[in-house]
């Protein structure tokens, strides 16, 4: 089998089929929101994409981010992508990787 095949054959599995779902009976309080990407030793963590002001807006751009992120590290894959809150609300938010990079524009809450 060639490698064309071999790509052209994989299995639906690794189609992300994942939908988040955030109601306002589940979803934490409006706050400073990032999509977030942890390296594989675990140890460094980095705000990707954000602040977005709800959890749901993060949510819904985590596979958008790694897709995009992708695009320019393929290392993106090897990370642990989620959502965190920064609650220290006596700093001023961080800026996102992607942000920093000019490839996504900066966001406000």
């Amino acid at each position: 089998m060639t490698a064309a095949a071999t790509i052209q054959n994989r299995p639906q599995a690794e189609i992300d089929a994942e939908r988040h779902t955030c109601t306002p009976e589940t979803c934490p309080e409006p706050g400073r929101y990032y999509v977030t990407a942890i390296d594989a030793d675990r140890v460094r963590y980095h705000y990707m994409a954000g602040p977005y002001r709800t959890h749901a807006e993060a949510l819904a751009q985590v596979r958008p981010m790694l897709l995009l992120a992708d695009q320019h590290d393929p290392r993106a894959w090897w990370m642990a992508w989620g959502t965190a809150r920064h609650t220290d609300d006596t700093k001023p938010a961080p800026v996102a990787v992607l942000v920093k990079h000019g490839i996504i524009p900066p966001m406000e809450v």
